[in-house]
Formats: structure tokens, sequence, C-alpha cells
């Protein structure tokens, strides 16, 4: 079948239209490999931009909050230590009923003493661990 001037608009008979001047092509051939490479650079650096800004605030956030977190484990603390002292002054008038005033104080101080040498020789051991822990690790990686 021979195409006629009248119905080359059509399109039925044919679906591109002759008279149309502008032709659709795709955006990616007009660019150039170094426009691409332009443009994922600036990508990045906008990415990476925005990444450390939101790290900035994290960081922000966190400094701004570190004040009323240690303020809190401060007076948790000094509570603590309000609890303990009262304890102490509880027990020592407790065994004061049984042996003397000055007795009961002498053996919750004793007690307390003896309880902190332990913790004293547990934390030595655990140093002492730790030490010999890094010094192998230093002679391994220095060799």
């Amino acid at each position: 079948m021979t195409q006629s001037y009248t119905d080359a608009g059509d399109p039925r008979v044919n679906p591109v239209d002759p008279y149309d001047t502008h032709i659709e092509t795709d955006p990616a051939a007009e660019r150039s490999l170094v426009d691409d490479v332009r443009a994922l650079i600036d990508d990045g650096k906008m990415v990476a931009e925005a990444e450390l800004d939101f790290q900035k605030k994290r960081v922000a956030y966190g400094a701004g909050q570190a004040g009323g977190i240690v303020g809190r484990f401060g007076a948790a603390a000094v509570v603590a230590l309000l609890a303990g002292i009262g304890f102490t002054v509880g027990l020592i008038i407790a065994l004061g009923t049984l042996i003397t005033i000055w007795g009961s104080t002498a053996v919750v101080t004793l007690v307390y003493l003896l309880v902190a040498l332990g913790l004293a020789k547990s934390g030595q051991k655990r140093l002492r661990h730790v030490q010999a822990v890094i010094s192998t690790t230093d002679r391994t990686e220095s060799r």
C-alpha cells in the first residue's frame, strides 16, 4: 500500500508525524561523561555535608544532655552516701546495745575496712591481668 500525502498525518497509518519537528531524545545522550561525573561529585559532596551536619547535631544534643545526666548520677551518689551513713549510724546504735558504743564503732569500722581491703585486692588482681594482656599484645605486635 502506498502512502498518500493526505494520510501521512494519520497516526493509524504512520505513527510518526512527518511534520512534527520536535523529536524527543534521551537526555542522557546529550550529557557527557564529564558532566555525569561532576554531577555525581556534587551529589556526593551534598550527601557528605548533610551527614556531617547530622553528626554535629547528634554530638551537640549528647553534649547538651550530658550535664543533666552527670548531675543526676552525682545526686544519686550523694543520696547513696547519705543512706550508707544512716545505715552505719543505725548499725553502731544497734550494736551499742550488745557491746559498748565505742566497741560497736570499732567493729563497724573494722568490717568496712575489711570490705575496702577485699575490693582493693580484687581491683589490683584485675589490673595485673589487664597489664599482662596488654604487655602480651604489645610483644606480639612488635614482632
